[in-house]
């Protein structure tokens, strides 16, 4: 309990005005401690809510569609020439990734036919650009074809 007077310049003349509390003396302008804490867990709260909304998903790209390509410790650029991409369900390489490289693979494309081929000594992959069929040299033939994007073979 506690009874204060002020006292303060009014008009012409000397005011006084009286306030009555009952409990707990609180002073104008200052919080609280239970305000106090209180604000401070909604600050942090709202904080952790902005980090959650502007921090992507673990292990989700912030760019969908790009993928990087290496062979031999080397990366390859990435333009519409190279950029692995999905269709269909399939991911399509450039055949690039087997031009100028030491991966054991040999890679071989004639125009006047259509035919692209992926070769070692031992086994082959001939793709079919006009059909869009893919078999072997036993003659197996395999559901994924080859795509010529922009006159690059995928």
């Amino acid at each position: 309990m506690g009874l204060a007077v002020k006292f303060s310049l009014c008009g012409g003349g000397l005011c006084a005005k009286m306030d009555y509390h009952a409990g707990r003396k609180e002073e104008r302008g200052r919080l609280t401690v239970g305000k106090r804490l209180a604000c401070r867990i909604g600050a942090w709260l709202l904080a952790l809510a902005l980090i959650a909304v502007l921090v992507p998903e673990k292990g989700r790209a912030v760019l969908e569609g790009v993928y990087f390509t290496a062979a031999n410790e080397k990366l390859m650029d990435l333009n519409s020439e190279t950029m692995p991409f999905y269709s269909g369900g399939v991911l399509y390489v450039s055949s690039k990734l087997f031009d100028k490289t030491d991966l054991g693979v040999t890679y071989v494309y004639n125009s006047s036919t259509g035919l692209a081929m992926l070769y070692t000594p031992r086994t082959d992959l001939r793709f079919d650009l006009a059909n869009q069929t893919t078999y072997d040299k036993n003659g197996n033939y395999y559901q994924a074809h080859a795509i010529d994007k922009g006159g690059n073979i995928f």
